[in-house]
């Protein structure tokens, strides 16, 4: 029987070498420089980055006199940091679970590649358009009541609107 186990595994190997000989990897692949990770931590943090840390994805500004802005909401569950850069969440963090060092969660991947859309990203059938409403700021109006929070996400140009609107209940 261990004759027969080590026959099997000599021959796993020599499929696999025959196979790796046969099909070789593209020639690109081998020169690609392996991508530099980028970890963005929390904006008052002094510690190290989070093993969960808040994705730095960030498209192209298209109107660079309009800087974009942070709306953060808060209640007892959750940290919410939506963007009026293209009416985006950027940060989704569960306050009753903790990582690996003890912070709130967080949702939102912060290891996904640069090009990754983050939640609530529009998209439709022409690509120049999407990449449009990823980059434009939006307006925002908020209602701050003790039910809870609403943002309403507005742009509205060159015969193009578009709305988006949020609603966070108080637990």
């Amino acid at each position: 029987m261990e004759k027969r186990v080590l026959i099997a595994v000599l021959l796993s190997f020599v499929v696999l070498y025959a196979y790796q000989a046969m099909f070789p990897p593209p020639p690109d692949a081998a020169k690609k420089p392996p991508q530099a990770s980028k970890t963005a931590t929390a904006p008052n943090a002094s510690a190290p980055a989070p093993a969960n840390p808040t994705p730095s994805v960030q498209p192209p500004a298209e109107n660079p006199g309009e800087p974009a802005r942070d709306i953060v909401v808060e209640n007892t569950d959750v940290r919410a940091v939506f963007t009026t850069r293209g009416g985006v969440l950027k940060s989704w963090q569960l306050k009753k679970y903790r990582d690996d060092a003890g912070r709130p969660y967080e949702v939102i991947a912060g290891h996904a590649p640069a090009d990754a859309p983050l939640p609530f990203t529009l998209a439709v059938d022409d690509a120049a358009m999407s990449a449009t409403l990823a980059a434009v700021t939006f307006n925002v109006r908020e209602t701050r009541t003790a039910d809870g929070w609403q943002g309403q996400f507005d742009y509205d140009s060159g015969g193009v609107r578009a709305q988006k609107i949020f609603s966070i209940a108080n637990a």
